[in-house]
């Protein structure tokens, strides 16, 4: 929850000084378009940082020869980020699918297992 809520403020705290950059900047633009700017890359800058440590992260588990389960739990993020990069409509599809298949594999992949 603390992650969350950290992540939260300074994706808020990097907004407003962006904010406020666009609207000093003396460029004359309207309000709104500062806000727009602000807005997009705040989204920019957190979708590369979360897109870079989970890249580094699939390297490091890659790199140990760590399974294709703790792999995957990398890719979902990795996705993410692009997506918080670039909004696509590949990466958006590739995201669903897998979000899809992540979830259906935790839903119905845990009944068929038995505890021995």
């Amino acid at each position: 929850m603390r992650t969350v809520l950290g992540t939260a403020i300074a994706f808020l705290l990097v907004f407003f000084v962006l904010a406020w950059i666009g609207i000093e900047s003396g460029t004359g633009q309207p309000a709104p378009l500062a806000m727009e700017f602000a807005l997009q890359w705040t989204m920019r800058l957190f979708g590369t940082v979360t897109a870079v440590v989970a890249a580094v992260g699939l390297l490091f588990v890659a790199a140990s020869k760590g399974g294709l389960e703790r792999q995957l739990d990398l890719v979902l993020p990795l996705l993410g980020g692009l997506l918080l990069i670039n909004p696509n409509w590949g990466v958006a599809l590739a995201l669903g699918v897998f979000a899809t298949a992540w979830l259906v594999r935790e839903c119905c992949g845990s009944r068929g297992r038995t505890s021995s």
